[in-house]
């Protein structure tokens, strides 16, 4: 019984040092949830914070935020990928975690859900206007696939290109960064793609 309990814990912390782990996987989130503390104390060693939301089913790490003179006498190498994101990947994000901060004020707790031609709509205000629609719509596409494989779209069974927005989203970019990024967007206009 105990090894049981050591490979689910074990597997658990494995999870998370590659990504996220979803509610949705029973056996590895309620490992989570009962090994919290002793799990946060873990990775504390190495640099990295358990971030847990219950509320919305997900975990993951972050590195600890070191103050600038911690930060400089540290020896610890970053451990967790950081990923360089294309002008429309960006766009896209920060469309869609606007659109789950519009949909909380409107107090909609299901999850959020946005159709193809919705994103290539709101994209296309940040994007060059002499832009024709086929070459558009091919950026918008390459966009989508980029966030669904960063694990913030799911794709909605039963419904032909449409998607819902994984509200781990709002833990990656907060309410306070999307007038900031929107506007740094805007005055960019996507002209590196």
């Amino acid at each position: 019984m105990k090894d049981k309990m050591n490979t689910a814990y074990s597997a658990a912390l494995i999870h998370l040092l590659k990504g996220t782990i979803y509610q949705e996987n029973e056996k590895l989130w309620l490992t989570v949830l009962d090994h919290r503390n002793t799990m946060s104390k873990y990775f504390r060693q190495i640099g990295l914070q358990l971030f847990v939301d219950e509320q919305h089913g997900y975990a993951f790490l972050k590195e600890e935020q070191l103050e600038e003179e911690e930060e400089q006498s540290s020896a610890l190498p970053p451990l967790l990928e950081r990923r360089a994101l294309t002008y429309n990947t960006t766009l896209l994000l920060v469309l869609l975690r606007k659109r789950l901060l519009d949909e909380e004020q409107r107090d909609i707790l299901s999850m959020p859900v946005i159709s193809e031609e919705e994103i290539v709509t709101e994209m296309s205000g940040y994007m060059p206007s002499r832009q024709d629609e086929t070459k558009l719509r091919k950026q918008v596409i390459t966009a989508i696939n980029a966030v669904d494989k960063l694990g913030f779209l799911k794709e909605v069974k039963g419904y032909q290109k449409t998607y819902g927005i994984q509200r781990i989203l709002k833990a990656k970019i907060t309410a306070a960064e999307i007038v900031e990024l929107l506007e740094k967007l805007k005055a960019h206009g996507g002209h590196d793609e």
